[in-house]
């Protein structure tokens, strides 16, 4: 799993390239790409606070953290 830093880094990243976007269709997605990527941050700080993290929790934060960097790939080769 991604540590908050590195999620927060990846959600700066979406907004850089959303910034850079040729169409709104990417801008849109690489901010929808943003938000998750802070959604997920918070959720590994959540997840550092307890000793004992349930792992449907951190196999679901595992499986988003995924979505979202195919979303970032495809937002790329979009823009």
């Amino acid at each position: 799993m991604e540590s908050r830093e590195d999620c927060l880094h990846e959600a700066s990243e979406c907004d850089r390239l959303a910034k850079l976007a040729n169409t709104q269709a990417t801008r849109t997605l690489l901010a929808v790409a943003a938000f998750q990527w802070r959604k997920l941050a918070e959720k590994a700080a959540e997840l550092k606070k307890r000793s004992w993290p349930l792992v449907p929790q951190a196999a679901s934060i595992a499986v988003a953290g995924g979505l979202v960097d195919c979303l970032s790939a495809v937002c790329l080769r979009v823009s």
